[in-house]
């Protein structure tokens, strides 16, 4: 009786896909080590699409693994700040990361700079996306941080979220038994900046604040002449806006408005006069 030569040819193609998935996987694996491929922020732009694309698992979101040195009264136009994102995880001893500074369509807001070219890059050449190197994943002590510069968009742009996936490895050469980790930074615009020079923007106070139907201003500054007044929020949006006469006390409804801070702001012959206010 002959011997069988079909085990041979079946243990032949198990053993050559064996060495396409494992080539496959080590080859993903070596190549996401220099950096993501773009669009994995998991932003709305990006069509929600993360590292999970690539990686095993499922992607958990974080908040605050994306800081910055931009001021609570949010970002100039036209200046430039550092962006920072940072990974920790027990076990892992390899990270990676996408950063992206978007609006909700997915179109680039700012212009982003690399500062350090040894641990970070671009991934695309449009320089939408800023993205780990090779020499920037190692991390024996289970935390990683990339940081890059970011130059503020023009000034009625409103508020920037930035997109970040992050990706903490064993380090096994291969894509199962990574942790994908989303988290976003939503900045405003500093609209107070522009409304004419420094030395003509006056403070103004307002009560009650919180308020929760009218705020009323005392305009001891202001001349017994007729003025502009204006409710925006703090991404720029115009909530109402009127000519009003001077007055002793002045009130203003907000009943209207959603919860969330706003901006009074008063211009009278070339005078510009702005509160800050909290709607509950």
């Amino acid at each position: 009786m002959m011997p069988s030569r079909k085990k041979p040819v079946i243990l032949s193609a198990i053993v050559a896909v064996l060495l396409i998935y494992f080539g496959l996987n080590y080859h993903l694996a070596y190549s996401y080590s220099t950096g993501a491929p773009p669009a994995r922020t998991g932003s709305p732009g990006d069509g929600f699409l993360d590292c999970t694309a690539c990686h095993t698992g499922t992607s958990v979101p974080m908040p605050g693994l994306i800081t910055s040195n931009i001021p609570g009264s949010g970002y100039l136009p036209g200046n430039t700040y550092t962006i920072t994102g940072t990974i920790s995880a027990a076990g892992k001893v390899k990270f990676g990361f996408e950063i992206s500074p978007q609006a909700p369509n997915g179109a680039q807001l700012g212009t982003m700079l690399i500062t350090n070219g040894t641990t970070t890059r671009f991934a695309t050449v449009s320089q939408k996306y800023v993205t780990h190197q090779l020499a920037g994943t190692s991390a024996p002590g289970g935390s990683r941080s990339w940081s890059f510069d970011w130059v503020a968009p023009a000034a009625g742009t409103g508020d920037v979220t930035f997109y970040g996936a992050f990706n903490s490895t064993n380090s096994n050469g291969s894509t199962s038994g990574d942790a994908i980790t989303l988290s976003t930074l939503t900045v405003s615009e500093d609209i107070t900046a522009g409304i004419g020079s420094p030395a003509l923007v006056y403070g103004l106070a307002t009560f009650p604040n919180p308020a929760s139907d009218h705020i009323t201003v005392r305009p001891h500054q202001l001349k017994r002449m007729p003025f502009q007044a204006s409710v925006v929020s703090l991404n720029g949006s115009m909530h109402s806006e009127a000519q009003m006469n001077g007055g002793d006390n002045l009130q203003f409804d907000v009943t209207g408005l959603a919860p969330g801070v706003y901006l009074l702001k008063i211009t009278q012959e070339g005078k510009h006069f702005v509160s800050k206010f909290i709607k509950i």
